[in-house]
């Protein structure tokens, strides 16, 4: 599995908590989404540096998967 699929696993997540209305904070599904798009970059580009091309275990995407959420989390 790739550092991209793994990223792209957490943002999938976190647009199902947007659709569902379970996202902190309590915006609409539409702000909610909108702040998804507007965060997704700079989350993705600041987990994808502290990162090695490739994932070999899933501890490493579990990891990559916490830092997302911890950086996408604030923004919603």
């Amino acid at each position: 599995m790739s550092r991209s699929e793994v990223l792209s696993y957490f943002h999938l997540q976190f647009e199902g908590l947007c659709q569902r209305g379970q996202a902190p904070g309590g915006q609409s599904q539409e702000e909610c989404l909108a702040q998804l798009a507007e965060s997704r970059p700079l989350c993705e580009q600041e987990v994808a540096s502290a990162f090695p091309l490739r994932i070999e275990a899933v501890a490493v995407a579990r990891e990559i998967g916490k830092d997302y959420l911890e950086c996408m989390l604030p923004s919603l």
